[in-house]
């Protein structure tokens, strides 16, 4: 402020030929009840979006709902040129196409009188120093309601080794949450916890509760100087719609670097008949916030070129619990289509002897499922031979 002031001292007239209002407020509806809890990541990393391209003499306001910016120096064409820059940033960061044009990054050219300059000012409410509101904290009937209606419920997880063939080692985990049924007591695992309601928001619910606790764990071997890699799950039907991406990203960028950075999420479900372009934006999306993105389709997959530009740094599969004639040339198929756009593949569910040397024999480069292991928590990386695990299976 105290920069703004001495501006508008020093100036007969505001010549502001390129100034913009960068509206948060959509981002903010799109939070919902997570807002109170990303609005200062959010700020803090709009800002640093918009200072990568402004000079030391630009002037960042922050405001009630987004910020105001006025250039020093630049204007027309140079102004615009800078401006459009930082709506491609914004366009990068906050979830693409569909995510810009709710945050309403505008850019307008006038000139104005010191005093007509003060009054658009006025009308906005500078929050510069302002801090961020503390959320308030739910009552404990609200929280046993909130319980009541919710659509999913974790009882407890599970962290599948992904061996690494080459390597003979493991250092990433599978992460699948556990839901005891009420009323038969079996357990179901993955999207199964959803049994017959897929709706997207509680796709949401799922996913996030399993990255909760997830990361939690992962945390706790953080903090004992052990390094190791989850594979957390995110339904593409979810990731799909924007409303619901926003929060799903949020919850990962309020993790800690170091978590965040050995986080890697899945992306399950993504239609067969999806359009490359939809399948880009929503993938590539997450690969900011994320330690590397995974995409999961069927074994049998005709075809991976959809998927060619969603910044996917591994495909993968499942193998099906028999190595039958039909599910070898499926895994075939997989591994050529990998090998042709030159990204490495795992095959999970791994369940016997038989489909653990049909993995092998197709050359992926991560084997999980039953045959390699299943823990109540990651644990520290550790050696797992060829010979050994082929003895033990067999």
């Amino acid at each position: 402020m105290a920069q703004l002031k001495r501006h508008l001292a020093s100036a007969d007239h505001v010549d502001v030929s390129q100034y913009q209002f960068i509206n948060l407020e959509a981002v903010e509806a799109a939070a919902e009840s997570l807002w109170p809890q990303i609005r200062e990541r959010v700020f803090l990393a709009s800002r640093s979006i918009i200072e990568k391209r402004t000079d030391d003499g630009d002037l960042i306001i922050q405001c009630e709902s987004g910020f105001l910016v006025v250039f020093a120096d630049l204007s027309g064409e140079a102004a615009r040129s800078v401006t459009e820059a930082i709506r491609r940033d914004m366009e990068s960061f906050f979830l693409g196409e569909e995510m810009l044009d709710l945050l309403g990054v505008s850019a307008t050219s006038q000139k104005l009188t010191v005093e007509e300059f003060r009054r658009t000012l006025d009308a906005v409410e500078i929050t510069e120093d302002a801090p961020c509101p503390e959320p308030e904290a739910a009552t404990a009937s609200e929280s046993r309601a909130a319980d009541a209606a919710a659509p999913i419920r974790v009882d407890d997880m599970a962290f599948r080794p992904a061996w690494d063939v080459r390597r003979e080692a493991v250092a990433a985990f599978f992460a699948t949450p556990m839901s005891r049924d009420r009323c038969d007591g079996a357990w179901r695992t993955g999207s199964r916890i959803l049994i017959a309601d897929h709706r997207p928001d509680h796709r949401l619910a799922l996913d996030l509760e399993t990255l909760r606790r997830a990361t939690g764990a992962l945390e706790a071997q953080l903090r004992q100087g052990v390094r190791c890699a989850i594979v957390i799950p995110a339904g593409y039907e979810m990731l799909a719609a924007p409303r619901l991406r926003v929060k799903f990203i949020a919850a990962l960028n309020a993790l800690p670097e170091a978590v965040r950075a050995l986080t890697y999420v899945r992306v399950d479900g993504a239609p067969v008949d999806a359009p490359a372009g939809a399948l880009s934006e929503t993938c590539r999306s997450l690969v900011p916030h994320c330690g590397m993105l995974v995409v999961h389709m069927p074994l049998d997959t005709l075809s991976l070129e959809r998927f060619a530009d969603t910044g996917a740094s591994f495909f993968g599969a499942d193998l099906p619990r028999a190595a039958t004639p039909a599910a070898e040339q499926n895994a075939e198929h997989f591994a050529a289509l990998a090998r042709r756009l030159d990204r490495p593949f795992y095959l999970d569910q791994a369940a016997n002897w038989e489909t653990l040397r049909l993995g092998l024999r197709v050359e992926a480069r991560l084997i999980a499922g039953p045959v390699i292991g299943e823990f109540s928590a990651p644990s520290a990386p550790y050696r797992l031979t060829r010979a050994g695990l082929l003895a033990n299976a067999a």
